[in-house]
């Protein structure tokens, strides 16, 4: 057993393949769980919204958050030990303006459809079609409609950014990055628990993790990658604590906890 004793995981392309839910690899299940039996903690950090953040992290572990165990949600929050805080997001009325926009100006989202099931408070995401059927993303598809969405939403909606990630696009608040609400649950661990970043595993998988990847690479801690390495910067690649897994997706996170905790 390593020194490691939290394990923070972002979910697309992390934990679940083509935003299967349902279906969580067996390795990549019993790993983590061996993790949590040997007091290791696991919170899961994604754009995702609170409630299905809770059923992924039911799934996968079969049992409720342990004191100190968090959900990061919608680049925005957190929720630990029964409590959430928010740092920032769209208001309300200004999200539901943009999620009416696909009926407006429906050539900006052709092939494009909001991301099923989702419950956001905070964001909104659309996804290609073929994703909302658990298959792989249409990455031309998505490209090009991230491209014309960018442009028209950040041109009308200064206040708003427009981000892609591996499998969606993304309307956030602009300055919103799942690297904050990381950063304060870090402090709290830290304050209040005794958990330095020394003891921290980070894995992600997408340009939308690099913020946290960073994060916690300046600070000490160890951080993988489990997606196309193409984005990563060479001065990651370069960091002693940072490991690129050959292995993609949740076969590659269940490398990288075995790595680190056996």
């Amino acid at each position: 057993m390593g020194n490691i004793k939290l394990i923070c995981a972002d979910a697309d392309g992390t934990l679940i393949s083509n935003g299967n839910l349902k279906e969580i690899n067996p390795s990549l299940k019993k790993v983590i769980n061996y993790a949590r039996d040997e007091g290791i903690l696991f919170p899961i950090d994604s754009g995702r919204d609170f409630i299905t953040l809770q059923n992924l992290f039911s799934s996968i572990t079969n049992s409720f958050l342990k004191s100190r165990e968090a959900l990061l949600y919608e680049d925005v929050g957190f929720f630990v030990n029964k409590e959430h805080q928010v740092f920032g997001g769209v208001e309300k009325k200004l999200l539901e303006k943009i999620r009416d926009l696909p009926l407006i100006n429906s050539g900006l989202f052709t092939g494009l459809v909001p991301l099923p099931d989702n419950k956001f408070q905070y964001r909104t995401a659309w996804v290609t079609k073929e994703f909302a059927q658990n298959q792989s993303t249409n990455i031309a598809v998505l490209q090009k409609g991230y491209i014309r969405i960018k442009e028209f939403i950040e041109r009308e909606y200064p206040n708003l950014e427009v981000k892609k990630s591996a499998d969606g696009i993304d309307v956030v608040a602009r300055g919103v990055d799942k690297k904050i609400p990381f950063q304060n649950y870090l402090d709290l661990l830290n304050k209040v628990y005794n958990i330095f970043p020394k003891e921290i595993l980070v894995i992600g998988d997408a340009e939308n993790d690099l913020g946290m990847i960073n994060h916690i690479l300046e600070k000490g801690g160890k951080a993988g990658f489990v997606g196309n390495e193409e984005i990563l910067t060479e001065d990651m690649k370069s960091s002693s604590n940072f490991y690129l897994s050959d292995l993609k997706g949740p076969k590659g996170t269940t490398e990288l906890i075995n790595k680190y905790i056996l």
